[in-house]
């Protein structure tokens, strides 16, 4: 990591403490279990009932013969990796930049937290709160799969739900596939969610966000935003552009 600090004279970690217990009731389905340390009272209750889903997927990604037991489920599974949030350039009435910095083997990533944003880092997860947390995004790295169990992999994320639109996304250069859903969560809170599959060397990157219908525009900028500054050295090094703030 010592090439990413270029240009970076005294990159700071920055570890948020606070918990997510202001959106606690609604179900965290941009991955199927718990978010944070302190977290949705709701996901912890669906640890269980999350672990069946992903048992079942070997049914609906790929089915044993019949009388032959089915195969361990291994693709779409999260993978661990390193993260950290650096300060870095102040950006006129922006004001601070800050990057979160992924690695997982040789593989290493960057994106620009939108401004107004919580990080929340767990071993398998970056999060990002919105100030009001009525929306949130969340990154991880799952184990590769093929592009049609992809797309059942996302719709059996959030088994209730609606399938509102199937386009592509793309980030670091790379092209993959992408739904929007609608779904009820616990109490009957309608959620609207966009969740993209996006192909590396590290595995699957998946880019979620998760709103309140009310606050979807919000959250689609600030979604359209992690994936436009998200940065790879798949094909190289990678390196950091001192963001200038636009004013067209």
């Amino acid at each position: 990591m010592s090439h990413l600090r270029a240009g970076l004279k005294t990159p700071t970690t920055l570890r948020v403490t606070r918990g997510l217990q202001e959106t606690a009731g609604i179900a965290v389905h941009c991955r199927p279990d718990a978010l944070t340390g302190r977290v949705f009272k709701q996901a912890l209750k669906s640890i269980c009932r999350n672990a069946a889903i992903l048992g079942a997927l070997s049914l609906v990604l790929g089915s044993a013969r019949a009388g032959e037991p089915a195969a361990p489920q291994t693709a779409f599974l999260p993978r661990t990796f390193d993260a950290e949030t650096r300060n870095g350039e102040i950006v006129g009435w922006e004001g601070q930049t800050r990057r979160v910095f992924v690695t997982r083997g040789t593989n290493e990533f960057f994106f620009v937290v939108p401004q107004r944003m919580r990080v929340e880092v767990t071993p398998d997860k970056v999060a990002l709160v919105s100030g009001d947390a009525t929306y949130f995004l969340t990154f991880r790295i799952l184990s590769p799969g093929n592009a049609d169990a992809g797309r059942e992999f996302l719709v059996n994320q959030f088994p209730n739900a609606k399938v509102v639109d199937e386009f592509s996304r793309t980030a670091a250069g790379q092209n993959g596939p992408a739904l929007e859903l609608r779904y009820q969560a616990a109490g009957g809170m309608e959620r609207a969610v966009w969740v993209a599959l996006i192909p590396s060397t590290a595995g699957l990157l998946e880019f979620c966000l998760n709103a309140d219908p009310p606050k979807a525009a919000d959250g689609q900028l600030a979604f359209n935003s992690l994936l436009r500054t998200f940065r790879s050295n798949e094909n190289g090094k990678l390196e950091i552009t001192t963001r200038v703030l636009d004013q067209s």
